[in-house]
């Protein structure tokens, strides 16, 4: 069960950079971090921290929360050495960050809003940015080895959340090239090679009289006849598909707004709100609120890291859902006490 004391040793976060910034902070004992459903809890044990998570409302899929993309090129940086990142470096061309290939999102705007009853597939293909990385020439075979094994790890995990953390160590590398300079252009090439590989399926499928409603760099979502041509291409290797979803209905405003089935993606809206939202039903979900909340906390203008110091208690959240036409339809209160 989720207590918390009443002192003022916490810092609520809002991101992983707020966790690590509060970890510095020596007066702070815990950090409470929400997402979502879930509350994670780290404590600190002597210089140590230790994470609970509690989950409400619903299951969560496991994963790896400590990983971030410093972390992930640091661990690149480490297996390769100076003077090999130097040589990859010195491969490639300064490339500004606004000139660069950024992920695919495309969406068929000739079925866009329509609700559509019929067999519905999402595939989605192993690793995109290890493949990506695949396609590189030969100077960057030991980011390609990195790379591979970092995917066969994850392949081989013991459980969710350590094939979570492979994962990201995966992705957020390729993320984190953003951040440097000599790496903009590698990053924009990896991005671009998925690119190229979707698109070509996507050409693959209509081709064969399938229709692509929706995609972006590493899923392909289409109807039966596309469905035979990506079959074909499903394994276990980097890059092959795998079938995600199937269901009997779809509806998209965007490629970040759509409904496979009872799977609601939706950039922007909260995962409660998602909770109330429908699209075949016109309902729309909002929330406000939080399940946890600071108080108490006292501004110190001589040591302001200490002003994120506070008090934790148990907030709610409120959702509100409303038809097409904004109007109000039903509300809902989440609170954990």
């Amino acid at each position: 069960m989720l207590k918390f004391t009443n002192l003022r040793n916490y810092i609520i976060a809002e991101s992983q950079e707020d966790v690590r910034n509060a970890k510095q902070v020596d007066l702070c004992r815990h950090i409470v971090l929400e997402k979502d459903n879930c509350i994670y809890l780290y404590n600190r044990n002597g210089s140590k921290w230790t994470i609970e998570r509690y989950v409400f409302f619903g299951n969560a899929k496991d994963e790896d929360m400590d990983v971030t993309g410093l972390q992930a090129y640091v661990a690149f940086y480490r297996y390769c050495g100076k003077d090999n990142i130097d040589n990859m470096k010195s491969q490639l061309p300064i490339m500004p960050i606004w000139e660069s290939n950024e992920q695919l999102h495309f969406y068929n705007v000739k079925y866009a809003r329509e609700k559509i009853y019929k067999n519905i597939y999402e595939f989605d293909a192993n690793s995109a940015f290890t493949y990506g990385v695949m396609q590189l020439p030969e100077e960057f075979n030991m980011l390609k080895d990195y790379m591979q094994g970092l995917y066969n790890k994850k392949q081989n995990a013991a459980d969710k959340k350590e094939r979570s953390h492979y994962k990201k160590l995966q992705n957020f590398l390729v993320g984190y090239f953003a951040r440097i300079k000599e790496f903009v252009y590698l990053r924009s090439e990896i991005i671009g090679n998925c690119n190229k590989y979707i698109k070509k399926k996507m050409n693959d499928v209509r081709r064969n009289g399938g229709t692509v409603y929706l995609s972006n760099t590493d899923s392909i979502v289409t109807d039966d006849r596309g469905a035979e041509v990506l079959q074909k291409c499903c394994g276990e290797k980097v890059g092959q598909f795998k079938l995600e979803i199937q269901a009997d209905k779809l509806r998209y405003f965007s490629s970040n707004a759509y409904q496979i089935g009872s799977k609601v993606v939706y950039s922007g809206v909260g995962y409660f709100a998602k909770r109330h939202t429908d699209l075949f039903e016109d309902l729309y979900g909002t929330q406000r609120g939080s399940l946890v909340y600071g108080y108490d906390s006292v501004l110190n203008l001589d040591e302001p890291q200490y002003s994120k110091l506070c008090k934790v208690g148990f907030g709610k959240i409120e959702v509100a859902v409303v038809n097409a036409l904004g109007e109000p339809i039903k509300k809902y209160i989440y609170k954990i006490q």
